[in-house]
This record gives structure tokens, C-alpha cells and sequence, in this order.
């Protein structure tokens, strides 16, 4: 799969959103106000990066999985001397911060951060024990849960590990028309081989042999009632001996066991096999695989010596 995604940029907005985190951290600390908008641009900023994330395809580099580790590390190691945290806390504004402790608050639009999407910040009182704790983002430890980018490739390289197997309907024509089946497998950038049959359908024995000049074997003169049968039966299997870099094209090239028969009926109805330009033995053949997505076409060639008989053929196959 083709890496689409340019890490190097989601780890700088990464870094750059963290330390927007540290940063209000340390305004609250030092008991500063903290502005609606701040808080509701680095929200804006995060949901476009899980969505990058969601959408991301390949994997990190070693030296990016390095950095990506040290900016987690530098902002897991953040901490605020705080109380018991809330399901939902609320931060001051501006004119919250501006007023002396003993006035009531009149402010009717209070910065609101949940838990489960923004800053978990708390103010301790006299009466709370106190407690470190790490500043937290939910989507940040949804990262670190599932060890997506650090530990193992995302699911889009974990694809190319799995074994593929494809399926093809297959058609072909010399003398009379044949049908049959493919299957390859292997992995995505490498499909390591096939098996493959094709026939007509023919099972016609014959009572007798004679030559294409119409000389029976044997001796005698063949009268024939104008009628032709064919035996056409090839089973092959082969490796794969070339693959693109991306998969989408293979070479393969095999052998095998085929039947290619040519009877022709005489006057009295009785069947003789033409043995000149008849044969039973191996075959070999050579095959491609092109792949548009999960479709895929593959053209062939099977090659029977004794008879130097040669059968083109087309697949149209699909990939699981």
C-alpha cells in the first residue's frame, strides 16, 4: 500500500498542540485567565488531526516513531498540583479572573471543557488533598492506547502481510472453445504461484486412429460423415517469477498435464482420433496478472510440444 500521508507534518501539528496544552497549563498556574477562544481553537485543532489520523495511510519512519515518542514523553511529563478531577471542570474567564475572590460571579458563559474531549484542569482548596497529575487531552491517550503509530504498523501495512488469493474465470480458443478457473495466492507484493485448469467439456473415446491425410492406420481409406469432436483438458500449476513493486502486475510461468484430442466421425458413426494432430503429455505455460484494485486480468499462453499445439486464453479474476 502507498504511504499517503506525510508524517513529518501530522508530528509537527502534534507538537505544536501539545505545547498549546503546556501553555495554558502554565497560565492557570501562575493564575492567569484563559480565553474561550484559546480553548476552543485547540480543540478545532485537535478533531482535524484525529481526522488526518483516521484517514492516514503507511507508516511511520524509525527516526519519526523516535520523535513522536519524545513529544508523548515531554507532555505526559507535564504535571499540575491539583485537586480530585470532575467529570466536568469549569476554567475561568477573563472577567472571572479580573474579579476578587469574595464577589459572587456573575458571568453567565463560563468556559466549559469535558472531560472526555478538552482539559482536565481543577483548582484545589483548602479542604481537597492534593495531587499531581498530567495534564491530559482524551484523543492523546487514545494514541497511546492503542500504540497505533509507536509500536506496530496501522492497519494499512498490516494488510500486506496477509495472504491474498485470487479467483479468475478464465476463456480460450484453438479449434474449439475452453473454460476453466485459476487460482493464485500469495502475499499483496508477491504473489508466489497458481494452479489452473481448462477444458471443453469433451470426453469422447475413439474406435479407431487414422492419419490427417485420411490413411487409416493400418491400412484402408477413412470415409468420413463430415463430423469433428475435440478432447481438450489442461491442468497446470506454476510460480510467480517477476512482481511489480506495488503488486498490481505479475509474471508467472508453469507446466503440466494436457489432452488435446482431434476425432472425426466416419459414415458408419464410428469415432477415429486423428494421431497427428492429436497428443496426451506435458504442457507448458506462461501467465500475467494485471490488478486494478481487487479486479484483475490475466492473459496466458499453454504450449503443447508433441503436437505444437498453442492455446491462448484470458482470465478476469478477483481479489479477497
Amino acid at each position: 500500500m502507498a504511504q499517503n500521508t506525510d508524517w513529518d507534518k501530522v508530528l509537527d501539528r502534534y507538537e505544536d498542540i501539545c505545547g498549546q496544552c503546556i501553555t495554558l497549563r502554565d497560565r492557570i498556574v501562575s493564575g492567569n485567565p484563559v480565553s474561550d477562544k484559546a480553548v476552543t481553537s485547540l480543540l478545532q485543532e485537535l478533531g482535524q488531526l484525529r481526522s488526518t489520523l483516521q484517514n492516514a495511510s503507511g507508516s511511520m519512519t524509525d527516526e519519526q516513531r523516535i520523535r513522536f515518542a519524545a513529544i508523548r514523553d515531554s507532555y505526559s511529563g507535564t504535571a499540575i498540583v491539583q485537586g480530585p478531577i470532575n467529570q466536568e471542570q469549569t476554567l475561568p474567564t477573563k472577567s472571572q479572573a479580573s474579579k476578587p475572590h469574595s464577589e459572587p460571579s456573575t458571568d453567565t458563559n463560563p468556559i466549559r471543557v469535558p472531560d472526555l474531549s478538552g482539559l482536565a484542569i481543577a483548582h484545589p482548596t483548602k479542604s481537597e488533598p492534593q495531587v499531581m497529575v498530567p495534564l491530559r487531552i482524551e484523543a492523546h491517550d487514545q494514541l497511546l492506547n492503542n500504540q497505533s503509530l509507536v509500536q506496530q504498523p496501522i492497519s494499512t501495512e498490516c494488510k500486506s502481510n496477509q495472504l491474498d488469493i485470487e479467483a479468475y474465470i478464465i476463456a480460450g480458443y484453438n479449434r474449439s472453445p475452453v473454460f476453466g478457473g485459476m487460482i493464485t495466492v500469495g502475499r499483496k507484493s508477491f504473489r508466489s504461484g497458481y494452479i489452473s485448469v481448462l477444458t471443453n467439456g469433451s470426453v469422447k473415446s475413439a474406435d479407431y486412429s487414422c492419419l490427417s491425410n485420411g490413411n487409416i492406420q493400418g491400412g484402408g481409406v477413412f470415409w468420413g460423415d463430415g463430423s469433428v469432436a475435440d478432447n481438450a483438458l489442461f491442468i497446470t500449476g506454476g510460480l510467480s517469477v517477476w512482481n511489480s513493486r506495488t503488486g498490481n502486475i505479475s509474471a508467472y510461468l508453469g507446466a503440466g498435464y494436457g489432452i488435446n484430442e482431434r476425432l472425426w466421425r466416419d459414415i458408419s458413426g464410428k469415432w477415429a482420433i486423428v494421431s497427428d494432430l492429436s497428443g496426451r503429455g506435458i504442457v507448458f505455460q506462461a501467465a500475467a496478472a494485471f490488478r486494478f484494485n481487487h479486479v484483475a486480468l490475466s492473459p496466458s499462453l499453454i504450449y503443447m510440444p508433441s503436437t505444437n499445439y498453442l492455446l491462448p486464453s484470458i482470465g478476469l479474476g478477483y481479489s479477497f
